[in-house]
């Protein structure tokens, strides 16, 4: 919503396009910008190579690329942990970041314009028990952005990294497996961050002036400091 509030064109893609499209349709009729939608599991590359080739040719100019599909899987320590739930972590956080970024960066290199904007974690800067495998992904996410604007220098293309803390959406409710009743004790008696103010940071991020590269933010709500460190109110 933050960019088309700015005006731009959006491309959406995600795994469930029937949960894109009512998004869309809302956007569209709020903001009079043009969407276009797509299903995509970033986790297939071949997948990702055919869905960028095939955008339309109004489509295939991308001036920003916002890298946000990621996931974290179970809370059990690493030698207990599901083998499924870990390789599903760096499929999304790691090897989906890869296979899109690789589709999109080269256009713009060929434009000379663009910006990368990849989505992390403060778990990529504090490891905690239970997160081994999910904070490593989001600390390649952090060494992977670092790299890319070193692979890029001398181009005017910019990359950066935010890394939200506690942010409440469907993240913890994922992570649980479904359980609803674990999911809402993550954010039990403090004040999360919401999604919408993670994009706002993001579309402030793009929105500065081509000489001014954001590298990193990172942000948590006022009840977290670390990513153990969180006050809880009623406690």
């Amino acid at each position: 919503m933050a960019f088309a509030a700015a005006g731009s064109r959006l491309l959406l893609c995600a795994r469930r396009l029937e949960r894109l499209t009512p998004v869309a349709d809302t956007i569209k009729s709020t903001y009079g910008v043009d969407v276009h939608t797509f299903s995509l599991d970033v986790t297939d590359p071949e997948a990702v190579r055919q869905a960028f080739d095939g955008l339309p040719a109004a489509w295939t100019d991308i001036d920003i690329l916002v890298n946000n599909a990621g996931k974290a899987l179970g809370k059990a320590a690493f030698q207990e942990a599901d083998l499924e739930d870990l390789d599903g972590m760096l499929d999304a956080n790691v090897r989906g970041l890869i296979h899109v970024s690789r589709a999109v960066i080269p256009g713009m290199i060929e434009r000379n314009a663009g910006h990368v904007i990849n989505i992390g974690s403060v778990a990529g800067k504090w490891t905690y028990p239970g997160g081994t495998v999910y904070c490593a992904t989001k600390a390649a996410v952090a060494a992977m952005t670092e790299g890319m604007k070193m692979d890029l220098h001398g181009t005017p293309i910019r990359v950066s990294t935010v890394d939200p803390g506690l942010v409440e959406t469907e993240f913890s409710l994922v992570r649980f497996h479904g359980d609803e009743k674990a999911a809402a004790k993550v954010y039990d008696d403090l004040t999360p961050l919401t999604a919408v103010d993670v994009a706002e940071v993001v579309a402030f991020c793009a929105g500065r002036p081509a000489h001014v590269n954001i590298n990193q933010v990172i942000m948590m709500c006022t009840d977290q400091s670390s990513s153990t460190m969180v006050h809880r109110r009623s406690r």
